[in-house]
């Protein structure tokens, strides 16, 4: 009984700290959903760094214009 409440400890301890640990990027794609265009997402998320805004921008309508929401 001890065996199995500590296995079963241990494997919660494991996906707990896996799913904490894991980064989170947002994809162009999320902000398209609530209504957001390329342009307002690229200065949300790169406020001060228009080169990376840019990049950002690039990316968004790359991926909107496959998904043919465009």
């Amino acid at each position: 009984m001890f065996k199995t409440f500590l296995f079963a400890a241990a494997t919660l301890a494991f996906v707990g700290a896996a799913s904490l640990t894991a980064p989170v990027h947002a994809s162009p794609m999320d902000g398209m959903k609530k209504g957001m265009d390329c342009r307002k997402m690229a200065k949300m998320h790169y406020p001060e760094d228009r080169a990376m805004r840019k990049e950002f921008r690039k990316s968004c309508k790359q991926a909107v214009e496959s998904n043919g929401n465009m």
